[in-house]
């Protein structure tokens, strides 16, 4: 309180008589206003609030009559104070203080001011306008500005005939004046602040109806706009209504009027009785807006309307309660917004927006508190923002949780009465609270709106393991950072928890830990902060998580919602594994809620940012990739045009969908071409609302404007003519994803033409800023250049204005060194002292995505380099038909190899492994090397393990005791990856080799600790048949280790049934994002890590990374075992069995002749150039892979090389299979797959031919190459025998 600055308290205003004589065509007014004052303190100067005003004539007439004139004027430019000096002291009473004085009708959308539009035939027009809030009403007249300092108003405007006026209260009386002009007085308003005074003079058109109570309700637009205002007075009238039952305190004044301004720097002004809107908040056509839109206008109704009561009725008593204010009406837009229209759900939003919104900026350490301490009242530009918005809202919402709706509204009803038309603190708020409810609500709240910030609750145990359910607070940054301090912050905070069976009674955490009981008898899952009705974030450990994500289905939106912001907010904090995050949006695969949708949306976009602008294009690429597969199937179900049954949920589903699929999906033709087309007839006749759909129509120009060049000009020459205010929105936002740099100059060079208005100028930067690395460099390169343009036009308008144009100018960057580069600029400016929160919210921002960033760089997941296509089993038979047909076909392509590499005298034996030297180990690998690499093979070996990363079915770990520790924790820790081995227990023999495996598998256990580890081994190790994991375990008798039944026959139906499971295997390891080689058994491996609690190993090997991104330059690669008994395959709790379960199609089409197993973690990064060459050549040509192959087999290089390309290589059957594994199914492939069929005599007699040639025993009759009684596959060959085939079927894969 000391600290505010305040104007003298000695003399104190009552009423303010103000008469305005605006000139719309000069820009000017004259005013006199005679303010009743009362004299607490005698004194010869008084002190008004007064800014660009030229005073003239100053005079104080007291009670007795006494006149005293003003001999000095001082204006305090800076503080924006005039100190008014008199001749003599004024005594102390009553009197009269009248000045007379001149203003600018300004262009700046502050104080009274000019607002400019078009009529019906092409004239431009003005309007004058007022925007008071915070402290403009002193650009007005000169005023005690503060909020405390109340007073009645009566305003008399003297304006031409042929305008109209309107203000805070109806029309007192009406007079022509002999010039012609119209003289208006109006009635007295209630006693309120000076912020709330409104007057607008203009031409206007009206529409208006009554509420049950008799007030009078009216919309005003500038002329033709008449029609577009239906939806506003239907808003008003019930929202009016239901505000007078809901606060048992009627609307006060005798009329609400709502007026449409075309030049407004906010959303809205709640102006008693007078509410003021920018057109797109008011105006819309009913049978065409969108559904967003509609939305929009009735929340933004809603929450002015809120205002009336909470903010005009009852006052904040300074700046630093501006919450009391807006925090409420953020909260109440939405209560009554569902009230009117509860098939909205619209909470499912405001979890979603404004909650969101507040978690985001309050997760900055450059946050601030709910209740921040204000000085001067300038400040308080800088908290209209989402702390006293967003928190404010979440927190009202926290204590309707609490209380209950029945105390709830008790408690408004007695703040209401005890303080109308007066000024409060929060605390009286608190203690109306206290005082219905009998519960320590000033207790619980000063934790929540004193000090800056929110908790993470992590959740500490199990509770379905039995006992009730632990939980640990503190203080969660983004960033993940923690200094001094830190943990000394506590919240007082509502836990609600809940299950699929619904919500449970609310408890309360008081202390960094504690307990919670809850019900978990026939649950399969439990969420915390169920209803998302505290602004907070959850950690969940993993098995909790787990059972999350399984049961996404039945947690309800607003939980769906908050589970995604939470997991994808402690990922980028560090405090999670992205792999987490990744798992979670796999299981909205099916998810067809819209503002669930948007969310989604909001989490892909996060990611992009950090990965388009700071990882390898590569990794960029196969994300958007990842977010393309997520997206298409919901666009596919909405489709571009609406139905005549769609609701408005269904038509947000379809926006928020197609503006998904504008990011991730224009390069598609299909889309983009489709796209092009509509924004063509809308182009033609923008002005048509019928031309192009409003819920589509952002999503339809941004992928025109990615997708045809021309459409870019095109667009500005529509803006010529376009009338529509959020068709214009829709079109910046387009322009702003301009894919050349010329281009993107055009729309910035667009925006400071004076074509766009200034309350606009944010939204083509903001959509560039945002669009890619390119956009993001062009837009604050503009910001450097244009500054001083960008700050007349926007700075001494609205800061807040302002402000956002600082955020957008870091929106973009995600590195240390461009947040340094944005401080600086920004701080080398004046105005930095009014934007020090922004940009230091900024910069935070900016550094918190570098540190992500380098999360990410560092997090295998994404650097794994496959591309997954994917597809559902149980909603695709026929592709699932193919997949199963196509695994039939790797398995007979590996028995294949295996009787390759036993010809070759190619034997991996873990007791001689274990046994035998390191270079006769080599020697043997390095048969499989063209001679003419081998020494440079031997050197990337050596480096290899010198510096510890080697991971290899040829080396043993426990071969090399100084390097333990740091092999494991290079794979585990950095590369979270592990080299795992399967080996049949049955075929080992001698005692030595067990204890060999026995002691690498303690090793392991030993060395890595790491608990999720320790547990997938012990399950391995438990089994009869797996023992540990790693490359390549052989055994002489191959086959019974394939088929595991030695001896006996299976059926048709079993080896089907097998690959099945092989299948949906690779379902489930996709789900979980896991990369693999191909489609052998050993994702059965990888699938059982993964179903114990090992969802981020990662399994990949050269030969795949190199198929898919052959330009790879990081990636760590390991070995995967391809032997695997298949009645593992039968079975198991790590099998899905769901329609929801993604899969696969893609397959890798395994090599055979032991050419493709390089199994070692490399990184090409660390290599010398000479090695990278040689991998590629060695993976890319065929006839390196030829001689190999020659040379084991003893076979003519020349033979070979012929039979690879007739036979294998140009393998189109196999390949038709592949592509109809891809959801857009080329045209004609299934056509070409029949042609091809009828060649499958022909493949099979090459087959034997080439079989022959390599001595192998000849393929039994209906089965498997070599292995007696198992049944073949008609039609499919035994797949690509050289390594080098796989690189030209993917790539012919569109």
């Amino acid at each position: 309180m000391s600290n505010r600055v305040l104007l003298p308290s000695d003399v104190l205003p009552e009423h303010y008589d103000l008469t305005l004589e605006p000139d719309v065509e000069k820009f000017v007014f004259d005013g006199v206003v005679k303010i009743t004052c009362d004299v607490k303190v005698a004194t010869d100067s008084i002190s008004v609030h007064a800014h660009e005003l030229v005073i003239s004539h100053v005079s104080f007439t007291s009670d007795s009559g006494a006149v005293s004139k003003a001999d000095s004027i001082t204006l305090q430019l800076k503080k924006k104070i005039a100190v008014l000096g008199f001749e003599e002291v004024l005594p102390t009473g009553k009197g009269v203080l009248e000045i007379k004085f001149r203003g600018t009708l300004n262009d700046q959308m502050a104080g009274f001011y000019r607002s400019q539009y078009t009529d019906a035939n092409g004239a431009k027009k003005f309007l004058a306008t007022t925007q008071f809030e915070a402290i403009d009403a002193r650009r007005c007249f000169p005023c005690w500005d503060e909020p405390a300092r109340k007073a009645t108003f009566t305003v008399t405007l003297v304006y031409a005939g042929k305008l109209q006026a309107i203000s805070n209260m109806p029309p007192k009386s009406l007079e022509i004046l002999p010039d012609g002009r119209k003289k208006e007085v109006f009635m007295p308003t209630p006693k309120m602040s000076t912020y709330l005074l409104a007057f607008c003079v203009g031409e206007f058109e009206f529409i208006s109806a009554s509420t049950k109570s008799g007030v009078l309700a009216r919309i005003f637009a500038c002329p033709g706009n008449s029609k577009r205002c239906s939806l506003a007075l239907k808003c008003c009238i019930r929202a009016l209504e239901f505000y007078d039952e809901f606060f048992g305190l009627s609307y006060p004044l005798p009329k609400m009027d709502m007026i449409a301004i075309p030049d407004f720097s906010a959303g809205a002004m709640e102006n008693w009785g007078l509410v003021t809107y920018r057109e797109v908040a008011l105006l819309c056509d009913e049978d065409t807006v969108s559904a967003t839109q509609k939305q929009r206008i009735c929340s933004v109704i809603t929450h002015e309307l809120a205002h009336q009561w909470f903010g005009n009725l009852v006052t904040m008593e300074w700046w630093e309660d501006l919450w009391l204010n807006e925090g409420f009406a953020n909260w109440t837009q939405t209560f009554a917004a569902d009230h009117l229209y509860p098939e909205w759900k619209i909470w499912e939003s405001y979890v979603g927006m404004e909650q969101q919104r507040a978690l985001q900026l309050d997760a900055l350490r450059s946050s601030h508190p709910i209740q921040v301490p204000i000085a001067h009242a300038e400040e308080v530009e800088e908290v209209f923002d989402a702390i006293s918005y967003c928190k404010g809202g979440s927190v009202v919402r926290m204590i309707f949780s609490v209380l209950g709706e029945k105390d709830f509204q008790k408690g408004l009803q007695l703040y209401f009465e005890r303080h109308k038309y007066g000024n409060t603190v929060t605390t009286d708020l608190w203690n109306a609270w206290k005082e219905v409810s009998g519960k320590p609500i000033d207790k619980m709240m000063s934790s929540w709106t004193q000090q800056m910030g929110f908790p993470v609750l992590e959740v500490q145990n199990d509770p379905f393991a039995g006992g009730s359910l632990e939980l640990k607070q503190r203080w969660f940054l983004a960033d993940g950072s923690s200094e001094p301090g830190d943990d000394q912050k506590v919240w007082f905070c509502p836990v609600l928890v809940g299950t699929e069976k619904g919500a449970q009674p609310v408890s309360f955490l008081e202390q960094q830990s504690g307990k919670v009981d809850c019900k978990l008898d026939g649950c399969q899952m439990l969420k915390v902060n169920f209803g998302q009705h505290v602004p907070l974030r959850v950690l969940y450990p993993e098995p909790l998580f787990k059972r999350l994500v399984q049961n996404l289905k039945s947690l309800p939106a607003e939980d769906r919602i908050g589970l995604l912001s939470d997991t994808l907010a402690t990922c980028k904090a560090g405090i999670s594994d992205v792999s987490l995050l990744v798992d979670l949006l796999g299981g909205f695969s099916g998810e067809l809620n819209d503002k669930v949708w948007s969310e989604l949306g909001a989490v892909l976009g996060a990611l992009d940012k950090v990965i388009v602008q700071g990882l390898e294009e590569d990794v960029a690429s196969a994300f958007k990739d990842f977010s393309s597969k997520l997206v298409k199937p919901a666009f596919e179900h909405v489709g571009w045009d609406a139905s005549a049954g769609d609701d408005d949920n269904r038509k947000k589903l379809r926006s928020t969908v197609l503006s998904a699929a504008a990011k991730y999906c224009f390069k598609d033709p299909r889309v983009a071409e489709e796209a092009v087309r509509r924004c063509k007839v809308f182009m033609a006749e923008p002005n048509d609302v019928k031309s192009l759909n409003a819920d589509i129509r952002a999503a339809v120009l941004e992928v025109a404007v990615q997708s045809d060049s021309t459409v870019f000009e095109e667009l500005l020459k529509v803006h010529e003519v376009l009338t529509d205010g959020a068709a214009k929105i829709h079109m910046y936002g387009a322009l702003g994803k301009a894919t050349s740099a010329k281009q993107r100059q055009m729309a910035l060079d667009f925006t400071l033409s004076g074509k766009v208005r200034s309350q606009d100028l944010i939204y083509i930067p903001m959509a560039m800023a945002s669009s890619g690395k390119a956009g993001a460099e062009d837009t604050f390169a503009w910001m450097q250049k244009e500054y001083d343009r960008i700050n007349d036009m926007i700075g001494a308008t609205s800061m807040m204005l302002f402000q956002n144009m600082v955020r957008v100018s870091g929106t973009g960057f995600v590195t240390p060194e461009r947040a340094e580069e944005v401080s600086s600029f920004w701080k080398s400016k004046k105005v930095y002292q009014n934007i020090q929160k922004a940009l230091a919210q900024t910069v935070e921002n900016i550094l918190s995505n570098a540190k992500f960033v380098d999360r990410l760089r560092h997090n295998e997941m994404l650097a794994a380099g496959v591309d997954d296509v994917l597809f559902e089993p149980d909603r695709d038979p026929a592709s699932l038909k193919r997949a199963i047909h196509l695994a039939r076909a790797m398995w007979e392509t590996n028995i294949l190899r295996s009787k390759l590499m036993l010809n070759a005298e190619i034997e991996y034996d873990v007791a001689e492994e274990a046994s035998r030297c390191q270079e006769e180990h080599a020697d043997l690998l390095w048969q499989q090397i063209p001679g003419t690499l081998m020494p440079e093979f031997r050197q990337l070996d050596k480096q290899i393990l010198e510096t510890g990363n080697s991971v290899g079915s040829y080396r043993l770990i426990c071969k090399l005791p100084s390097k333990k520790g740091t092999v494991l924790q290079a794979v585990d820790e950095e590369h979270q990856a592990v080299a795992i081995k399967v080996f049949d227990k049955s075929q080992v023999e001698d005692p030595s080799s067990l204890e060999s495996i026995y002691r690498e598998y303690r090793f392991m256990g030993e060395v890595v600790r790491h608990p999720n580890i320790t547990k997938c081994l012990e399950k391995l190790h438990s089994s009869s048949r797996i023992f540990l994991v790693m490359e390549f375990a052989g055994s002489p008798n191959v086959e019974q280790m394939l088929l595991g039944r030695p001896g006996q026959r299976m059926d048709e139906s079993e080896v089907n049934n097998c690959f099945e499971q092989v299948v949906r295997g690779v379902a489930h390891l996709h789900s979980k994002n896991i990369a693999h080689r191909d489609i052998c058994l050993q994702h059965l491996v990888i699938s059982m890590l993964a179903g114990s609690d090992r969802e981020h190993v990662r399994l990949v090997d050269f030969q795949s990374a190199m198929l898919v991104r052959p330009n790879m330059t990081s990636r760590t690669v390991c070995g995967a075992m391809p032997y695997m008994a298949p009645e593992m395959a039968q079975g198991g709790p790590y099998w899905p069995h769901s329609a929801d379960a993604w899969s696969c199609g893609v397959v890798l089409l395994e090599m055979a002749g032991g050419l493709g197993s390089l199994s070692r973690a490399v990184h090409l990064e660390e290599a010398p150039a000479s090695i990278a060459a040689a991998l590629l050549q060695f993976f890319e040509d065929p006839v390196s892979h030829a001689e190999a192959l020659a040379a084991l087999s003893g076979v003519d290089t020349i033979t070979v090389i012929e039979q690879l390309e007739q036979l294998l290589v140009p393998n189109r059957a196999d390949r038709v299979l592949l592509r109809n594994l891809l959801p857009e199914n080329q045209p004609g492939a299934e056509q070409e797959l029949q042609q091809h069929e009828q060649q499958r005599l022909i493949e099979q007699q090459q087959q034997q031919q080439l079989l022959q040639m390599m001595q192998m025993p000849p393929r039994a009759p209906g089965g498997v190459p070599g292995v007696p009684g198992v049944p073949g596959v008609p039609g499919v060959g035994a797949g690509a025998l050289g390594a080098q085939a796989a690189p030209r079927l993917v790539q012919e894969v569109p």
